[in-house]
């Protein structure tokens, strides 16, 4: 019995040391949410978006805020976590929209969001989304695809920065996205 509780020794000194933060408090999980609802109404969104969107989010993109060290290592913090799943920003940005679906407009948009993360490149910390986008044409059965990426500085350290930048990448990202699809919109349509 004594032998069973020594072996247990290290792993309970272990989850002792990771669970204490900076002047012995208790480390705790930290929520966050972008500020979707404080998004600017600029001009290049004066135009109806599709009215049949599907979302999505790669498997990966889940509760736990994500970092990215250039091309090859990738984790998430254990303490930063997002009140939603990073899919449903997305959702929620596309409700946002101000200029509402053409009723008349029967192509269907899939968004993908591929990446919602922090990004220590080259020249530091970065806030980076991208959505892959693929349009499909009613009636010609044609697809066209288009990948919509933004990076922007962060500025500042810990995790209010860079939700914050990441806010802005996400609008920023949705806007390309929108654009790249009402180009690409029927010649019957207005």
């Amino acid at each position: 019995m004594h032998t069973r509780l020594w072996a247990l020794l290290p792993f309970l000194l272990c989850a002792a040391c990771i669970s204490v933060g900076p002047g012995g408090e208790p480390a705790q999980v930290r929520w966050f949410r972008p500020e979707l609802d404080n998004w600017s109404n600029t001009s290049s969104q004066q135009f109806p978006i599709p009215r049949n969107i599907t979302i999505r989010a790669d498997s990966h993109l889940g509760s736990k805020i994500a970092w990215r060290k250039d091309r090859t290592e990738y984790g998430f913090y254990e303490l930063w976590r997002w009140t939603n799943d990073p899919v449903e920003f997305l959702e929620a940005a596309t409700r946002l929209w101000p200029v509402p679906p053409s009723p008349s407009d029967q192509r269907t948009l899939e968004l993908t969001l591929e990446a919602f993360e922090e990004d220590w490149g080259e020249d530091g910390r970065g806030a980076k989304v991208q959505i892959h986008a693929v349009l499909h044409l009613p009636g010609s059965g044609e697809r066209a695809g288009f990948n919509s990426q933004s990076r922007l500085p962060v500025k500042g350290e810990g995790p209010i920065p860079l939700v914050q930048s990441l806010n802005q990448a996400l609008q920023e990202s949705l806007i390309q996205a929108m654009v790249w699809a009402h180009q690409h919109r029927e010649p019957s349509m207005p």
